[in-house]
């Protein structure tokens, strides 16, 4: 019932925007010891900790990577000239 009710919160037929509600969230890092994380997501803590490093730095890397193209081809007048 009060999943419902908080769902309603977002409802407003007027067509305005409600205070959105932030719920707290829970870690499963720390809500779980290794064997129930791993019948949850079949997968080791170690195994998602190194899956998550993986993922931040390719996308840290995509995000540099794409910035440099940015701005190499919208700044050319700042580029050094050789």
């Amino acid at each position: 019932m009060a999943e419902l009710q908080s769902l309603l919160l977002f409802v407003n037929y007027d067509n305005q925007r409600s205070e959105r509600i932030v719920l707290p969230r829970n870690n499963p890092f720390d809500d779980y010891d290794e064997k129930k994380f791993r019948e949850r997501f079949r997968l080791s803590k170690f195994a998602v900790m190194k899956l998550l490093d993986e993922v931040r730095r390719r996308t840290l890397y995509n995000a540099l990577t794409t910035l440099h193209y940015t701005f190499t081809t919208t700044a050319p007048c700042l580029q050094s000239k050789k």
